[in-house]
């Protein structure tokens, strides 16, 4: 609860509790302190990636069971956080500006995860961290077959399982240095 001016300007510090259960458990409840941090974001409008929107979409929709529409958002989520990683690399190498065409073509985001982010930066997910590439390999493909009409039955377990592995792609990516891997 927090008090708000017709401007939506925030008047006081929220303040709130309750007890809850989560679908995946590393949720925390909102406090004083993640309130400040929320408020200090809002007042310096600080933006979040959609990517970042995205992981937590993916969560929500798992949580109600709608499988397909968490794949899509895992998908899509990885897409963008690998096409900002190219974008940050390029831009602090002060390489020629990125172009799908020129940097990685076609849409097979596992490729442009290990084969062009390789050629790029001298990392791929493949190297970095195998077990996850593998399931975001399972991801693309879940992905491919529901982008074109094809149902598929995915338990719960993995969609959890999918869920963590886009997060640590994700993770992964954002702390790719710029320099070249040697």
């Amino acid at each position: 609860i927090v008090p708000i001016s017709r401007s939506g300007a925030f008047k006081g510090t929220p303040e709130g509790n309750g007890s809850f259960t989560t679908p995946r458990g590393d949720e925390r409840p909102l406090d004083r302190t993640i309130w400040h941090e929320v408020i200090t974001d809002v007042r310096t409008n600080r933006m979040i990636a959609d990517y970042e929107d995205l992981l937590l979409d993916a969560r929500y929709h798992a949580a109600k069971n709608e499988m397909r529409r968490s794949i899509i958002d895992l998908a899509v989520a990885c897409e963008q956080a690998c096409e900002a990683t190219f974008i940050r690399i390029i831009e602090r190498r002060k390489l020629p500006l990125f172009r799908r065409g020129k940097y990685y073509s076609g849409n097979d985001l596992t490729k442009h995860l290990n084969h062009d982010l390789l050629r790029l930066s001298g990392f791929s997910l493949d190297s970095g961290i195998p077990e996850t590439s593998k399931h975001i390999s399972e991801l693309w493909s879940l992905r491919g077959d529901l982008a074109h009409g094809r149902h598929q039955d995915v338990p719960k377990e993995k969609i959890s399982t999918l869920i963590q592995a886009t997060e640590d792609c994700v993770r992964w990516l954002e702390r790719l240095p710029a320099e070249p891997a040697k």
